[in-house]
């Protein structure tokens, strides 16, 4: 079962280096159905691994010039507060709670994801006030979802970045593994202010395996998982990948949400 989670961060690497996000609907099932880690040590370690792995996967994309950096600094200075608002306000939540969040949020995710996108033109990397303004609301959304529940928000930010912002898809992707490793390490900064997390974390093995041992090798796989799916980023037509990903996370989503309201 070990290498089979391990396997997982692979894919969840691969993901996210496609599509500039998808790591962390796929990780928190992961690492409480396979893992069998409660809930909120689940979504502090999805934060933790989704960032580190935003950020090596992002480094092949500035390389390809597909990071538009000042877009990514105007939405991160609001996300990034509620990335961090999202954590520390999660405290009042319980694990079922945050899991059923995130399930809902998962589905939404997939109708994102099944759509046809629309295409937008790419405009210039200037920014405008009007445009600044547009991003406020969608950044601060995509951060607090990041905080509560524990997902990177790329399922959101592409769309933001292509359709609002006019980037191409391309530069939405690099630009998006950008914002999401800013909003997960504020995140992660929230979690780890919580004591009781940190009992729980050294209260937690997976698969008779310590958690940091677990951690670091879980980040490995992920990281060869994201650099393989930056450099295939050109070759892989989004759009049929993306639906195809969605579907999957359509059934996965319907499933946890039916576990939750004990209908399953």
């Amino acid at each position: 079962m070990a290498t089979l989670i391990f396997a997982a961060g692979l894919v969840i690497g691969v993901l996210m280096g496609l599509l500039g996000g998808g790591g962390s609907i796929m990780a928190v099932p992961v690492f409480v159905y396979a893992g069998g880690m409660p809930a909120k040590l689940a979504i502090a370690l999805a934060l933790v691994v989704v960032g580190c792995t935003s950020a090596v996967g992002v480094i092949p994309h500035l390389r390809r010039g597909h990071v538009d950096v000042r877009r990514a600094a105007v939405f991160v200075s609001v996300s990034s507060g509620g990335s961090f608002l999202g954590a520390r306000a999660s405290v009042v939540l319980t694990g079922e709670m945050q899991l059923l969040i995130f399930a809902i949020v998962m589905s939404i995710a997939a109708f994102f994801m099944i759509r046809p996108s629309r295409t937008a033109r790419e405009q210039p990397t200037a920014t405008s006030s009007a445009e600044i303004l547009r991003t406020i609301f969608p950044a601060f959304g995509v951060g607090l979802l990041t905080g509560i529940v524990g997902v990177g928000g790329g399922f959101m930010i592409v769309p933001v970045l292509t359709v609002v912002l006019g980037m191409g898809m391309q530069r939405s992707i690099g630009t998006s593994l950008l914002i999401i490793a800013v909003n997960s390490l504020f995140g992660s900064l929230g979690y780890l202010s919580q004591n009781e997390l940190w009992d729980m974390a050294a209260r937690t093995t997976v698969m008779s395996i310590p958690l940091s041992t677990f951690t670091a090798g879980f980040l490995a796989c992920t990281f060869a998982g994201v650099v393989i799916g930056s450099r295939w980023s050109d070759r892989v037509p989004p759009a049929v990948l993306k639906r195809t990903f969605g579907f999957f996370l359509a059934c996965v989503s319907v499933s946890m949400i039916l576990q939750r309201l004990g209908w399953w």
